[in-house]
């Protein structure tokens, strides 16, 4: 499934349809196979977001890359919780391993 991404993204940046250059498309971080399908269920359970996390994740992953963080934020209007949730990753041979969720920070790191 990650050589089939990479290769729709290349086809979308030779066609001028995407706005990442091809070394940023040829490294940038997937979400593991081994733990994609557990990060959607936690995703899918937790935001409530008219917008399908498929058309946003690329940006997130990018984002999270270009900031060398291992997490990304969804604020406390797009969760059922009143709190922020973070979601927690690990880098692994350039993919990102799900590895939970947290809803405070501390002032040298997630909690």
């Amino acid at each position: 499934m990650r050589s089939f991404i990479k290769k729709a993204l290349f086809f979308l940046y030779l066609s001028n349809k995407c706005s990442y250059t091809m070394y940023e498309v040829m490294t940038m971080s997937m979400i593991s196979p081994d733990s994609v399908e557990l990060f959607y269920r936690t995703y899918d359970s937790l935001v409530k977001d008219s917008l399908p996390l498929a058309l946003c994740l690329n940006q997130i992953t990018a984002k999270m890359d270009a900031e060398d963080r291992d997490y990304f934020v969804i604020p406390a209007v797009k969760t059922g919780r009143k709190k922020d949730i973070y979601f927690q990753f690990e880098r692994k041979n350039n993919e990102l391993v799900f590895k939970g969720i947290h809803t405070r920070r501390t002032a040298d790191g997630i909690a």
